[in-house]
């Protein structure tokens, strides 16, 4: 029975050891996120600022 409580609390620890490594990746994963959201945008705008200076250039033609 002794033998069975410490291998089940050896399971647990190992359990406790794997969710703090996956919410360690989530957090990361978060940043990485934000990082792409963040330049998707910075993206848009230039292609917006592009496309505006492009419709400019035709305009003149």
């Amino acid at each position: 029975m002794e033998e069975l409580l410490e291998r089940l609390n050896k399971k647990i620890d190992t359990l406790l050891e794997e969710r703090e490594l996956l919410k360690k990746r989530l957090q990361e994963l978060e940043r990485e996120k934000d990082e792409i959201l963040q330049e998707n945008y910075k993206l848009k705008s230039e292609q917006a600022q592009v496309a505006e200076r492009i419709e400019k250039l035709l305009e003149r033609l």
